[in-house]
């Protein structure tokens, strides 16, 4: 592969996740959609969460977690 090309591997692995045909596909197995792209469950997510002990001053980094999709 030359210089000039490049392969943007975020969209390729990702960019299908915000179509509406998946947005109905969360709504439908998890009973709402967050965005996830897991199986991983509002309530799953909000007690994993709970259990990092974090506040509102605290800084927690996401780093190659997947297409992120939760925002507080």
């Amino acid at each position: 592969m030359s210089e000039e090309e490049s392969v943007d591997h975020y969209d390729a692995s990702y960019s299908i996740f915000s179509s509406d045909l998946y947005a109905t596909i969360r709504k439908e197995a998890f009973g709402e959609d967050m965005g996830q792209n897991g199986w991983l469950t509002v309530d799953e997510q909000d007690d994993f969460i709970s259990k990092l002990n974090i506040g509102s001053g605290d800084t927690l980094w996401d780093i190659a977690c997947g297409s992120g999709g939760v925002h507080f």
